[in-house]
């Protein structure tokens, strides 16, 4: 055990050189616009344009699902908690779901949208960095697509953003621990009601051992009414999970 860190240390070296020498032949280049950098650019690897647009103006939110509520709101009287039942305990967000922000989650879903999902995910982890690391998270768990939908598309966004900030926690990523039990059809366009009977039932845990006792992260791309990420929490606390907070690119209210 007391050799790993020795022998980690030549491959971090040679990675951190292989990146360098990248850099020098293929330089730089926006994840969301294709901009030339420069030499000067920040671990997101946006230009200042885009991390602009997809930086919000100080707005408050409910602590638990993320909501703009005005901030009388703010000691737990969140009238969208009153009513929606959310199992979860807190959500983490970028921002809301329009404009560029919205463009970053309709291009996740499709491939080759990698750097642009780990890059918005970077100004996510920037903007939480304290209360993050104050949740003190044991598991970073995407929520996961059914099996064949997850064949059709290559690739799941919410996967990529989990594991980037499982890396910068330096905490546990578990990109399969959740399974979807069935290929529930899309939210989109269903009321309140039907999405939670969508998704009633829908998760499963496939090694609940490793839940117990534990504080979760659950990562997913866009947060509406919460159906989702509140069923995924249920199962996740059903099985020994002590906390569960949520951490989506975009919160929509309405906006869908």
């Amino acid at each position: 055990m007391t050799l790993l860190p020795a022998i980690r240390r030549p491959f971090a070296g040679l990675r951190r050189f292989a990146a360098g020498m990248a850099d020098l032949f293929f330089p730089p280049i926006c994840s969301s616009c294709d901009e030339d950098l420069g030499p000067n650019y920040d671990d997101s690897r946006l230009c200042e344009t885009c991390r602009d647009g997809l930086t919000e103006v100080p707005t408050f939110r409910c602590p638990k699902c993320a909501a703009r509520v005005a901030i009388t709101f703010q000691d737990g009287d969140c009238p969208w908690c009153r009513t929606h039942d959310l199992r979860f305990d807190g959500t983490f967000t970028l921002g809301t779901y329009h404009d560029a922000l919205r463009e970053v989650v309709l291009r996740s879903k499709y491939g080759g949208s990698e750097p642009l999902v780990a890059a918005a995910t970077k100004l996510l982890l920037h903007r939480w960095e304290e209360p993050l690391r104050a949740a003190q998270i044991d598991l970073v768990v995407p929520i996961p697509m059914y099996w064949t939908r997850r064949l059709r598309r290559g690739h799941c966004g919410p996967e990529i953003a989990a594991q980037v900030i499982a890396r910068h926690l330096g905490v546990a990523d578990y990109p399969r621990l959740l399974k979807r039990q069935r290929n529930t059809q899309p939210q989109v366009g269903l009321s309140i009601n039907q999405r939670r009977d969508n998704v009633h039932r829908a998760f499963g845990v496939r090694r609940p051992s490793r839940v117990v006792g534990k504080r979760v992260l659950l990562v997913d791309d866009v947060l509406t009414t919460g159906a989702t990420c509140s069923e995924a929490a249920r199962e996740l606390k059903r099985v020994g999970a002590s906390f569960v907070a949520v951490a989506v690119l975009a919160r929509a209210q309405g906006e869908t």
